[in-house]
């Protein structure tokens, strides 16, 4: 019998070790007594489990007033323990002791099948921050600018490379410039509301590469250039009429709102290069004739396109020669050229911003026109029914001067003279020719420019060009 009850109250005691009062296993504190001999106990910290052949312990309870405050994990309510009840003192840990891994239970434990149960949250393990994968952010874009990345040949960001904002309207200087990031960002300042070509360079001292996107309205934020090879474009500029001789020659070839531009040779063809790869309309350009356009041309890197003919469409009316090409102011001129209009069209002829003294239409492809007083070396242009033609360059001579200055010659010898002639420009015309005359026919200049007198006397050698003469008095001796 003694046996037996000996028994049960070691099973019980082992019972009250293994659960609390909620059911919850417990840790003994380090001053804590057994629940039968009052013998001191050991330590484990909560939640560990028992050493192997150590009776479990019971710890005794704290006797710490209602409300104190605590400072180790517990529920924080600060109230005593409930009589019976088995916890560990607030804060208590035995040094001697290693703490279990976080969450490991006693697998000899009871559970209370009825006992709350807290979820598990699980944090992943702080690393290292220097490891940890960059975020690359786009910045803020305002309205006045415009922001994207440039990206090399593999997607890779392409660092410190130039890119530039170019406003259409011709071939274009760049408008802003900045280079990329770190991280292949930029930012560009331009005018709000305005709408730009983007490009990107990258030159290697052997190699250039280049992207651009056409058309970039200003607050883009997501402007994306892939950097490539550069390929080109050849072709021809020809017209819908003959043109004079030189027309066609240096004639602007370019892509609008870009720095892409070349000069046809003497014959019309043109070569543009260092185009990156993408799709283009390309504009000819010459004064005094209108713009001729080609869209679609494809361009891939290492390659040159071959282009469709730039034709200039000439519909309206066009000068095609001046005669002379310079003269005084009051000189006639006259002007050769193509459906210059008939009787009852409204005509008008401007040397460069002044209209003419006086126009009269011989016929519609001939018109003779006045150098009006005060105009400046510049180009004719002539206006059929409101609509202007090419202009040709004209030169106002404003000085003129017979030379050599001989005052004595002799009957049946023979004299060159000529006449200098200096323009608006301060510039002497070279080759001029003007129109000589004087008192006496026999002192009449040849086409040779030569002067053969005939006649002894005093007489007058004139130089003419509209309201200007230069006058040269001589002696005529036998």
């Amino acid at each position: 019998m003694g046996t037996k009850r000996h028994l049960s109250v070691l099973m019980a005691t082992i019972a009250v070790v293994g659960l609390g009062c909620n059911g919850t296993p417990t840790a003994p504190s380090t001053e804590g007594e057994d629940s039968i001999g009052g013998r001191k106990s050991g330590t484990r910290t909560a939640g560990s489990p028992t050493a192997k052949g150590s009776p479990s312990k019971v710890v005794k309870p704290s006797t710490k007033p209602s409300g104190g405050a605590g400072t180790g994990t517990g529920t924080g309510s600060g109230a005593s323990p409930s009589p019976g009840s088995s916890s560990s003192p607030t804060g208590s840990v035995d040094p001697n002791l290693s703490p279990a891994p976080t969450g490991s239970v006693d697998p000899n434990a009871s559970v209370d099948p009825n006992a709350s149960v807290l979820p598990t949250t699980s944090t992943a393990p702080s690393g290292d921050p220097s490891t940890a994968p960059s975020v690359s952010v786009a910045p803020s874009i305002g309205p006045t600018q415009i922001g994207g990345r440039v990206l090399n040949f593999d997607d890779t960001p392409a660092v410190d490379v130039e890119v530039k904002a170019f406003v259409t309207g011709g071939i274009a200087a760049a408008a802003a410039t900045v280079k990329t990031d770190a991280e292949g960002r930029f930012t560009l300042n331009v005018n709000a509301g305005a709408t730009l070509n983007v490009e990107a360079v990258e030159d290697t001292g052997s190699i250039i590469n280049r992207a651009v996107q056409i058309d970039v309205p200003a607050g883009s934020s997501t402007v994306e250039l892939k950097l490539s090879r550069t390929g080109g474009v050849t072709g021809k500029v020809t017209a819908t009429k003959a043109q004079p001789a030189g027309t066609l020659e240096n004639v602007d070839v370019f892509v609008d709102g870009t720095a892409y531009a070349t000069k046809t040779d003497a014959t019309g063809f043109y070569t543009l290069e260092g185009l990156p790869p993408g799709t283009y309309e390309l504009i000819a350009r010459k004064a005094g004739l209108p713009d001729a356009r080609i869209a679609g041309i494809t361009v891939a890197g290492n390659e040159t396109a071959l282009a469709g003919d730039l034709i200039f469409s000439i519909t309206a009316a066009q000068i095609l020669q001046l005669n002379p090409a310079y003269a005084g102011p009051a000189a006639d001129v006259f002007i050769t050229g193509e459906d210059l209009g008939e009787s009852g069209d409204t005509l008008t002829v401007k040397f460069g911003a002044i209209a003419a003294g006086s126009v009269e239409r011989v016929n519609a492809t001939l018109i003779k026109a006045t150098v009006p007083i005060g105009a400046v070396n510049g180009d004719i242009v002539v206006t059929v029914n409101g609509k202007a033609t090419n202009g040709l360059p004209f030169r106002v001579i404003k000085s003129i001067a017979i030379t050599p200055r001989l005052t004595t010659l002799k009957i049946g010898q023979t004299y060159p003279f000529d006449a200098v002639l200096v323009d608006t420009a301060d510039q002497t015309i070279a080759g001029a020719v003007t129109v000589f005359s004087a008192t006496n026919t026999s002192l009449e200049r040849s086409v040779a420019g030569t002067i053969t007198p005939s006649l002894a006397g005093e007489f007058d050698i004139f130089a003419l060009s509209g309201n200007l003469k230069d006058t040269l008095h001589v002696t005529v001796t036998p």
